[in-house]
């Protein structure tokens, strides 16, 4: 009997603590925090791109050539002072070489001419090398000159 009255007991004062209020029995709403979101860096309307320069292109052996001092002939004018360059020939007035190695189109050339002039025949060592002004250089038995192009196709005799 004891033991029932100790469960009475302890059921009634339970039931005092939940009380009569409305809203005691319910379970309140955990208080949450709303986080303040900082809207994002607008985006690079310009995407920077690195510039890369093209390498250099190198300047054409080919082509016909005139000593440096000398003037341009006209158009149409004949001109005795011209050197032609193309794969296999460097050519002047009266004067016909080939060329072994062939020539390349760019860059220097190293080689022999295998030259024919006034009835005689010859061979010759030069390198043949563009600068970066746009002139050539034409080395042979030690010595160098320099020549450049006219901006018209010349007329050679």
């Amino acid at each position: 009997m004891i033991r029932h009255f100790i469960i009475s007991t302890s059921l009634l004062a339970l039931l005092a603590a939940c009380g009569s209020e409305p809203g005691n029995n319910e379970t309140s709403a955990v208080p949450t925090e709303t986080a303040s979101v900082a809207p994002l860096p607008a985006a690079p309307t310009e995407v920077p791109v690195a510039k890369v320069e093209p390498p250099k292109e190198l300047p054409t052996l080919y082509g016909q050539w005139i000593p440096d001092e000398s003037k341009c002939p006209g158009k149409g004018e004949l001109s005795d002072i011209v050197m032609t360059i193309t794969r296999d020939r460097v050519d002047r007035y009266e004067s016909y070489c080939s060329a072994k190695p062939a020539i390349p189109r760019k860059g220097q050339y190293n080689g022999k001419l295998a030259c024919a002039a006034e009835g005689e025949e010859f061979q010759v060592g030069v390198t043949l090398s563009v600068n970066d002004d746009g002139k050539l250089q034409y080395e042979s038995d030690g010595s160098a000159t320099t020549w450049k192009r006219c901006p018209w196709r010349l007329q050679v005799p």
